[in-house]
This record gives C-alpha cells, structure tokens and sequence, in this order.
C-alpha cells in the first residue's frame, strides 16, 4: 500500500472529512478549508466557555469558602461571647458573695474588663498590623497550592 493512501484505498489527500449536521458535503480544498476552519473555531469557542466556566466555578469555590470562613468565626465568637457573659456573671457573684457585697464583685469586674478594653484599644494598631500579615502569608500560601495543583 503506498504511503500516502489511507486503508480504504482512497488518496490521503481526498479521504472524506467528518460533516457535521447540517453541512454540505465538502466539494472542493476550499470547501474543505472552510469547513475545517468552521470546526476549529467552534471548538475553540467550547474550550474558551469551558475556561469561562471553570474560572466561575472557582472564584465562586473561594467565595464559599471564605463564607464558610466567616459563619463559623462569628459562630464561634457568639459561643465565647456567651460563655464569658456566664462566667463573669459567676465570678463577679463570687467576689460579691466573698466580699460581703455582690455589687463588689460587679464593680471589681467592671474594672478589669475597663483596663482590658483600654489595653487592647492602645495596642489595637501593632495587632491589627499582625493579624493583617498572617491574612496575607495564609492567602499567599492558598494561592500558590492552588497554583501548584492546577486550578
């Protein structure tokens, strides 16, 4: 069998090309060029809304997952809110029972949580500065797994 024949017998350079449905059957190179072209650039139109889609799907996987994020930090938050306004409620009725008057120990609470909150505002700029950092080495980290697998 000659190189450039096909297993049918046909002449490699008039093998019959795949129609689709709907298309003429190709009669000429230039009707072959047209219908090929035609093919290549409706399968390249699929790829790139293949692309559209999946860039989609995962900036809307990395907004779920920093939803996710975000409900469970504020439920966690409201659980520990929770249980520090019972605990102070115990201690500060403690301190009361222990000093002989339970506005004492309200008062003496007050206090601390006073100087706490004092602390925390003189300090909030250096924390704020650390937490925005460790923010942005976590996102860096994410992105560049994320880079690594292939998304």
């Amino acid at each position: 069998m000659p190189e450039n024949t096909t297993e049918s017998g046909a002449p490699a350079a008039t093998r019959p090309r795949p129609v689709r449905k709907g298309q003429k059957e190709p009669n000429g190179r230039i009707d072959r060029l047209v219908t090929e072209t035609r093919q290549l650039s409706d399968d390249l139109t699929h790829w790139v809304n293949l692309r559209l889609k999946l860039i989609h799907l995962d900036i809307q996987e990395r907004i779920d997952d920093e939803l996710d994020f975000v409900y469970t930090g504020v439920m966690v938050l409201g659980m520990m809110t929770i249980a520090l306004l019972l605990a102070s409620f115990g201690i500060a009725w403690a301190l009361g029972d222990l000093l002989g008057e339970r506005w004492y120990g309200f008062a003496i609470l007050a206090v601390l949580y006073l100087i706490a909150a004092l602390v925390i505002l003189r300090l909030r700029p250096r924390m704020a500065r650390g937490f925005r950092e460790r923010w942005r080495e976590e996102k860096l980290e994410q992105s560049s797994e994320r880079t690594e697998r292939g998304q």
